[in-house]
């Protein structure tokens, strides 16, 4: 047997969500910034306007908002792993790991732009006669973008199913509250989404502000991204003082895959 010690990862709940949430807020007002002062000045050269863009699909926000959501995906995952340790129930276990490929595949969709490809290819099937059905009504309903009616009922559906699970699980008023929070930043994301499909979407707020169509949509976007990466904090926020909350996690590696919880 060696004697070299396992090594040996200790996360303490003291203070841990505070800094998780003062850390993204802070790097998401420092997104906003760079929009403002470099992703809109003309005299900076056109990669670094694409980078710090954050209606932009190339820019870093949607980097780190794919990373972000990554790390949601991640905790997600080690609360269905300390509940499996902790003898959890299987119904118990399979919410955890729902939870935990949700966040994973918006993760996906954030880095490749999954909705939007799902969109035109829904889009080109509604051109040609074909899936209609209740999408297809959907689309014709709603009048915005195709990914909204096709991936919007599944969204809908797994918003439901985490306000009902996590509000048993999380126990705690203040992560109800965050839940709460966190869902509907995502929902008002989705609905400015919607809006911005519309083709009257803006003209009030363009009639308001006189401005033209360019930097409504512009700020709509960054609102958008903005509200929907304060929501992904909110989750991530949530989900690690649940897994915190009855004391410091202990990882332990070692031969065997041992782990173990308190």
């Amino acid at each position: 047997m060696s004697d070299t010690p396992i090594p040996e990862l200790r996360v303490r709940p003291s203070r841990l969500a505070t800094w998780v949430l003062l850390t993204f807020l802070g790097v998401e007002i420092v997104l906003v910034l760079l929009d403002i002062l470099v992703g809109q000045a003309p005299h900076v050269m056109r990669s670094m306007r694409k980078l710090c863009d954050m209606a932009g699909e190339s820019s870093m926000a949607n980097w780190i908002s794919s990373a972000q959501t990554l790390l949601v995906a991640a905790v997600a995952w080690l609360a269905g792993v300390r509940a499996r340790v902790e003898g959890a129930s299987r119904p118990r276990r399979a919410a955890w790991a729902a939870i935990a490929g949700f966040f994973l595949f918006m993760a996906l969709d954030d880095g490749s732009m999954l909705h939007e490809r799902l969109g035109t290819l829904f889009e080109r099937q509604l051109e040609q006669g074909g899936a209609l059905g209740c999408c297809g009504w959907l689309q014709h309903s709603l009048g915005s973008y195709h990914w909204i009616a096709l991936l919007g009922p599944l969204f809908a559906a797994m918003g439901i199913f985490m306000l009902v699970f996590l509000w048993r699980e999380l126990g705690s008023r203040q992560a109800r509250v965050t839940l709460l929070l966190a869902l509907g930043c995502l929902a008002v994301a989705v609905g400015l989404d919607y809006l911005e499909g519309t083709e009257t979407g803006y003209i009030g707020v363009m009639r308001l502000l006189h401005w033209d169509a360019d930097p409504v949509k512009h700020y709509s976007r960054v609102l958008e991204e903005l509200i929907e990466l304060f929501g992904t904090t909110l989750f991530l926020v949530t989900f690690v003082q649940h897994l915190t909350r009855r004391g410091a996690v202990l990882l332990r590696f070692g031969e065997g895959g041992e782990e173990s919880g308190s």
